[in-house]
């Protein structure tokens, strides 16, 4: 999911989210979708004259911190991930939590 300043303005990339729920979790494909939006707020990574995305979100549902944790373990490079992701927990209840991938790893 992705919200621009206006259609087809790649000059003005506001925000890029991934969600997941804690079931889809296979293998390392959160730690990949990290990375993918640590690309997409990167410059330079989108190509053309495409601006990075300024803010980056990760929702996780029916999660928590520690499942995030166990996929940042297994991200070699983590001096390219974005820090100012934010991570996003919903567990059902009315309370959301959060936490910055910095803050984390």
């Amino acid at each position: 999911m992705v919200l621009h300043k206006g259609h087809g303005d790649i000059r003005h990339q506001e925000i890029v989210v991934e969600i997941k729920r804690k079931n889809a979790i296979k293998d390392d494909n959160v730690a990949q979708d990290i990375i993918k939006l640590s690309n997409f707020m990167t410059e330079g990574f989108l190509g053309c004259s495409a601006s990075p995305y300024s803010e980056g979100v990760f929702i996780l549902t029916n999660g928590n911190e520690d499942d995030i944790k166990k996929q940042l373990k297994m991200i070699d490079k983590k001096e390219h991930l974005n820090p100012n992701i934010y991570c996003i927990f919903c567990n059902g209840e009315e309370k959301l939590e959060y936490i910055t991938v910095g803050e984390i790893s």
